[in-house]
């Protein structure tokens, strides 16, 4: 099975299962590229991602990266709070997981006045 070589245990599998169904419909080669970043890139675990099987199922290039690379630049800036591996695993899945809406209010603009650059990092002008 794709999960177990994926480092899921079979509760894991089992509550990803339970809370988005739909996420079986992925592709492998599709779910390994998304595994491997959001685990190797992003630092979340498989435990993670089986209590946000969404995740799995967003567009890596629209949605995933861009907001990553907001989060980074705002790391980079000090504006995100250091904090507990929980607290950045909750704030990285809460950007992944929010409206455009609720990202750009929440993200972006929040912080236009400090780091103006967020914009451009978020329509991908700036690496």
């Amino acid at each position: 099975m794709v999960f177990r070589r994926l480092g899921w245990s079979e509760d894991e599998f089992r509550i990803a299962f339970q809370r988005a169904p739909l996420f079986l419909l992925v592709s492998e080669p599709r779910m390994r590229k998304m595994v491997q970043f959001l685990m190797e890139e992003v630092k979340l675990k498989a435990s993670n991602l089986s209590r946000e099987p969404r995740l799995l199922m967003y567009s890596l290039e629209n949605r995933l990266l861009p907001r990553f690379s907001v989060f980074r630049m705002m790391e980079a800036k000090g504006l995100v709070k250091d904090g507990s591996e929980r607290q950045r695993t909750s704030l990285v899945i809460g950007m992944f997981t929010c409206s455009v809406r609720t990202f750009l209010e929440k993200y972006v603009r929040r912080y236009s006045e400090v780091a103006p650059e967020l914009m451009n990092v978020y329509n991908g002008r700036v690496h």
